[in-house]
């Protein structure tokens, strides 16, 4: 998009309008509706490789990306799991560099299940 002749959308648009998807597409804008955060079947396959790859794999997908950090596959979204960094960047703690770069915070709902999936002891499910 969009289609030619016009240029295509540069990166920072594509990830502008990625972000307004991922936060609700502006469903609740003025309308006083929340929409519920859904906890109660928080699993690696279904929830948090999804959220890793929404908001990570732009950069942390292949070696020499990313400061380093592969982020592609259970084992390595584990190691940082087990190092802490993990955590620390999601949630902006201090002394860790604040993930998704460049991008808003990833929202509270998300964050919440990935406490969940942590409290859980990381399964591979």
């Amino acid at each position: 998009m969009p289609p030619s002749p016009n240029q295509p959308l540069n990166q920072e648009l594509i990830d502008l309008i990625r972000q307004w998807i991922i936060e609700g597409a502006g469903l609740n804008i003025d309308c006083n509706v929340s929409i519920p955060c859904d906890t109660s079947n928080v699993t690696y396959s279904g929830i948090i490789s999804s959220i890793i790859q929404t908001n990570c794999l732009g950069c942390h997908s292949s070696a020499g990306t990313g400061g380093g950090i592969l982020l592609n596959t259970y084992s390595t979204v584990r190691n940082e799991v087990d190092n802490g960094r993990l955590w620390g960047a999601f949630t902006w703690q201090s002394g860790v560099s604040q993930m998704p770069k460049n991008a808003k915070r990833l929202s509270d709902c998300d964050i919440a299940k990935i406490e969940i999936w942590l409290r859980n002891g990381t399964p591979n499910n």
